[in-house]
């Protein structure tokens, strides 16, 4: 018990985003988010997700970092 070292401390990142969006142009702005869109072949980005920058949105929606 305790000694082993074998145990490793698994930390996520999560970037909290507030977006402004109508109902056109929402699915839009969740594939934006979420990695998934327009060619994108499903299964979410991979990779560290504290490296790249924040995705664009599409025209008109508004992004607003939430102060935390």
């Amino acid at each position: 018990m305790g000694s082993g070292g074998g145990d490793q401390v698994k930390v996520k990142i999560i970037v909290t985003q507030f977006v402004t969006t109508d109902a056109a142009q929402f699915k839009s702005v969740v594939q934006t988010l979420t990695g998934n869109g327009v060619g994108g072949g499903g299964g979410g980005g991979g990779g560290d997700p504290a490296t790249p920058p924040p995705p664009a949105l599409p025209e008109g929606i508004q992004r607003r970092d939430a102060g935390c």
